[in-house]
């Protein structure tokens, strides 16, 4: 026999279904049982004043003398009683997924769901809002630094940064320079290629192109009034420890003939040389025969850490700046990228240039508070280099110097030759 479906049909004409009342309508009719009950009417006599006011709505007889006997014994509260109903394992389950996590970072929620017996929405929930966890993928970088390779970096950043307060106009004295491979086409990154679109709109596609081969290497030195000296290598030649120090040699006659001031005067007084060569520890920079020419010429080195691009400003500054520039233009021949790198890099403002190089006093303390590890990507707050101290630094440098910074020329076209 099919069981029948309750409808308006075979509802009983004298009342309507318990679950059909409203719980408004229930506690009203409770609070009138409550008076009648004080008031010395029956069990029955309550039911039929009840249904005589709220008809069809009316509670049952059986409720009725529930709710009548509840408030004869001494209660009061018309409210339904609270129950236990099933026990709370989110507790349980949040330990059970935050071990989980211990032993594997990198499970993903289906596993998680499936290893703690808990609805992947649920094992969602307690991830983002109980741990307070969010998934982040792994950022690429150049070296895993061990424990002494760290401790190197915030050893030279509180040695350099000794200087900026000893040294006057220290960071402004910095001449620092690296390599960098320029193709003839420059893909967008992801991040460049994203594109504003309506809602509901299809993602768009972009070809995946292979880096180009044509390409050349650039070096390029500069400071922060701009860029000293630019190079391109000729098509197969590598940047070795002979190329090198011919670059030096090139450096080293164009601040002799076009920054006269920069080659006067001693930073700290081991030179005469009013300017500090910084550069990465590339083999060919940290070849014996370039230090020997570097000691020969009397000039002062910068000392930089392995694995340091964070710590170079044209790594985090001028290439940056470049590669932007470029990206997503094509140039038909290797000369005419050439020439557009050289537009580019003579078009910066000198400010930018000052800026970049400044920044890397506020690089060192960040290596610093990180205790030597990366801190590109990260939020690291510190304190800028003090205003008033630049400035003491500066009034005490043109005091001693005087105008020698006067014969320092500017950027120009012949820069570049």
């Amino acid at each position: 026999m099919r069981p029948q479906c309750w409808s308006q049909q075979n509802v009983d004409d004298t009342v309507f279904p318990a679950f059909l009342i409203s719980l408004a309508v229930r506690k009203e009719q409770r609070a009138n049982i409550k008076f009648c009950q004080k008031s010395g009417l029956s069990v029955k006599d309550t039911w039929n004043s009840l249904h005589g006011v709220f008809g069809r709505e009316c509670l049952s007889l059986t409720q009725v003398r529930f709710r009548w006997k509840h408030f004869a014994a001494g209660s009061n509260d018309i409210g339904d009683k609270r129950r236990s109903g099933r026990p709370n394992q989110r507790h349980k389950k949040v330990q059970q997924i935050s071990a989980a996590l211990d032993e594997d970072r990198r499970k993903s929620i289906r596993q998680l769901s499936e290893e703690v017996a808990m609805a992947q929405t649920s094992v969602h929930r307690v991830l983002h809002i109980d741990l307070d966890f969010s998934k982040l993928s792994c950022k690429f970088v150049l070296h895993v630094l061990t424990e002494e390779q760290r401790r190197h970096r915030v050893k030279l950043c509180q040695d350099n940064l000794e200087l900026v307060r000893t040294v006057p106009k220290f960071l402004d004295k910095i001449i620092t320079g690296d390599e960098c491979w320029i193709s003839i086409f420059e893909n967008h990154t992801k991040l460049e290629s994203c594109q504003w679109l309506p809602k509901g709109s299809a993602r768009p596609t972009k070809a995946l192109r292979a880096r180009s081969t044509k390409k050349t290497m650039l070096t390029v030195f500069f400071y922060v009034c701009g860029v000293i000296l630019i190079d391109f290598a000729p098509q197969g030649m590598t940047i070795d420890t002979e190329y090198y120090c011919g670059i030096l040699r090139k450096l080293k006659n164009r601040i002799r003939k076009k920054r006269p001031g920069m080659w006067k005067g001693g930073v700290d007084g081991h030179t005469d040389k009013d300017f500090v060569l910084h550069h990465d520890n590339a083999p060919s920079h940290t070849a014996a025969r370039t230090l020997d020419l570097i000691g020969q010429s009397d000039i002062n080195l910068l000392a930089h850490s392995q694995y340091s691009p964070d710590l170079a400003p044209a790594d985090f500054f001028l290439f940056s700046i470049l590669k932007q520039k470029l990206r997503g233009r094509k140039f038909a021949s290797i000369p005419a990228v050439q020439d557009e790198v050289r537009k580019i890099l003579r078009d910066i403002d000198e400010e930018d240039f000052t800026s970049g190089i400044r920044e890397l006093g506020i690089r060192w303390k960040k290596c610093i508070k990180e205790e030597g590890a990366f801190f590109e990507g990260k939020h690291v707050e510190v304190d800028p280099l003090s205003e008033a101290e630049y400035e003491e630094t500066e009034s005490e440098s043109d005091s001693e110097q005087g105008s020698s910074n006067d014969n320092v020329a500017h950027t120009s076209d012949s820069d570049f030759e």
